[in-house]
């Protein structure tokens, strides 16, 4: 099986397209073996090493591009805590 290192890059959502470069990596049966990332890059990164799919990380650039603008500031400062509290990762 072939493995490589992936490094996503940032740009807003056009940073969105790492996600299909990883689908077809995993359509192709590729390993990603090391990733990174910059900006909205490393919070892909970060999210498909701890063990989300592709789907799942859509889903959650959905929800903080869309439904968190609308939360609170107060809302907006306590997620870190919230996070913190409430651990973190899909792989324990």
């Amino acid at each position: 099986m072939n493995s490589v290192g992936l490094a996503c890059t940032g740009g807003g959502t056009k940073a969105l397209s790492n996600l299909g470069v990883i689908k077809a990596f995993e359509e192709l049966g590729i390993k990603i073996s090391a990733i990174s990332g910059t900006s909205i890059g490393s919070c892909i990164a970060v999210l498909y090493a701890v063990g989300y799919s592709v789907d799942e990380i859509l889903e959650q650039m959905k929800y903080y591009t869309i439904q968190y603008p609308k939360f609170s500031m107060c809302d907006k400062l306590l997620a870190p805590i919230k996070l913190i509290f409430r651990g973190g990762g899909k792989n324990p």
